[in-house]
């Protein structure tokens, strides 16, 4: 056997393990290791270890308490609990903070069932002394046939709506209920405004009256909501107003008599209704739709109807005459369709001369008033469109089409696009507000973008039905809550 070299002196004094470490280890390594041990020695011979013990014992923090864990055993005091609060009509008070009377309740067979009758006495529903009542109908009765309306004067449309001003006189509650139509007097020698509201009430306000309640003449014609006001355009039948409703009537006001006289109505059992009307330029014919779909062709002097046709399963919104070619009309429907018509050529099933659809229900489509070329019509995909035709009743071609919101919900009554009567080039209709505006917008054939809005600052509420005066310079908006707003020149 070979013999183990001795080792060196060095190699005794470093153990077995350190050998392995620095083989294993580098210089840098070594170096740094060597001078961690030189600073535990100058820290021990410091006693800083010794001080940092200290300092720690000084600063140590109090032991949080344990919180107790699950339910609490602790009991809460009780809060005071107030009463809810309730307003001065929950509480029976008035507005002075004074009890009000209660009022009687109606026993079962006391109850009075709304039916409708075929003739409803001219009389009062609000609190009209009879003397104003007799001088109302007497003015009324006297109102006769006017001069033709100067259509040059109203060349510059816009010139004449900057005339126009809403003052507070000129705001006044004409319904009971919100207001579904609207229509103007076709007089020049009083200033008198038709509102429909949706219980089946009539206000007729004279603006430059103070009789009845500040000129508002109210009335109960129909047991359900009115959908259409008409004055015959034909001088001789001055005094005369008709009214459709969906109770199933189309009735006249005859002053003379004064009475409401039911021109027709539908049998009880069908559970039908009006929705709309047109009159012809004599005034002797009516064009009336139903919510079963029909459209009906009334005799005005015999009560009778003459032609009923099935056109549609569906509620008809509107229906209007061709002003220059009567024999032209032109319906919208809520299946979203807008279709012309020719009394002629109409069979028991009858095909339209042309159909426009529509993405939704369409809310109105009327005939321009002076020429009846042009065609607008609202709804409710946010649009309103307008037609023209080369002439009246012919063809319609789509002009333009532009957004604007017609999503007005359930409480207000639907927009609806109207020309005035005095020009065959502008419309006009409500406009749901944004933050401030609120306004009635008027618009040309000409431009998707309103050319008038009309404001004020005493307007507070969406005008949704609106109409404009066939001879003066006057604009009436109404709203959900029976008011009558009226733009007109400042005296």
């Amino acid at each position: 056997m070979s013999k183990r070299p001795n080792a060196s002196r060095g190699d005794r004094s470093i153990s077995n393990e350190e050998k392995k470490v620095r083989e294993v280890m580098s210089n840098y390594e070594l170096k740094r290791m060597k001078r961690i041990k030189e600073n535990e020695k100058l820290l021990k011979s410091l006693k800083i270890f010794e001080a940092k013990e200290e300092f720690e014992n000084v600063m140590k923090k109090p032991a949080k308490p344990v919180r107790q864990q699950g339910l609490r055993d602790t009991v809460r005091t009780p809060k005071e609990v107030l009463p809810p609060r309730k307003s001065l009509r929950l509480r029976n008070l008035d507005p002075e903070g004074i009890p009000v009377p209660e009022r009687p309740q109606p026993k079962g067979d006391q109850l009075q069932v709304r039916v409708r009758q075929r003739t409803v006495p001219l009389k009062c529903a609000n609190e009209v002394s009879n003397e104003d009542q007799k001088a109302f109908c007497n003015s009324l009765s006297l109102l006769g046939g006017d001069s033709a309306v100067d259509i040059a004067k109203y060349n510059d449309y816009d010139k004449e709506l900057q005339k126009l001003a809403l003052s507070e006189q000129d705001i006044t509650k004409v319904t009971q209920g919100r207001i579904t139509t609207c229509a103007f007097h076709p007089t020049t020698s009083k200033l008198l405004v038709a509102a429909g509201d949706k219980y089946g009430g009539l206000g007729l306000w004279d603006v430059e009256s103070q009789q009845g309640q500040k000129g508002v003449f109210f009335y109960s014609p129909h047991v359900a909501g009115l959908t259409c006001l008409a004055f015959p355009p034909s001088p001789g039948a001055s005094n005369v107003l008709y009214t459709s409703s969906y109770d199933g009537s189309i009735k006249c006001m005859d002053v003379e008599r004064e009475l409401f006289d039911e021109v027709y109505g539908l049998p009880h059992d069908l559970n039908d209704g009006f929705t709309h009307l047109s009159l012809d330029s004599s005034g002797g014919m009516i064009l009336g739709s139903s919510i079963g779909g029909d459209v009906m062709l009334v005799d005005v002097r015999s009560h009778k109807r003459e032609s009923v046709w099935e056109m549609y399963n569906r509620k008809v919104k509107t229906i209007h005459l061709n002003p220059m070619k009567e024999s032209i009309f032109v319906t919208a429907c809520v299946n979203g369709s807008v279709n012309t018509w020719d009394l002629r050529y109409i069979k028991k099933n009858p095909e339209p001369l042309q159909s426009m659809k529509f993405f939704k229900s369409v809310s109105s489509a009327y005939y321009s008033p002076l020429s009846g070329k042009y065609l607008v019509t609202t709804s409710l995909d946010n649009r309103i469109r307008l037609y023209k035709s080369a002439s009246a009743g012919g063809p319609l071609d789509m002009v333009m089409a532009f957004y604007h919101d017609n999503q007005v919900g359930r409480w207000l009554t639907n927009f609806r696009a109207v020309w005035d009567p005095k020009s065959d080039e502008h419309y006009m209709v409500g406009k749901m507000p944004g933050r401030e505006d609120r306004e009635i917008q008027v618009y040309s054939v000409i431009s998707p973008v309103p050319t008038f809005q009309l404001r004020s600052d005493s307007l507070s509420s969406i005008c949704c039905v609106n109409a404009s005066h066939p001879k003066l310079n006057v604009i009436a908006g109404t709203n959900s809550s029976g008011k009558c707003y009226l733009w007109r020149e400042s005296v």
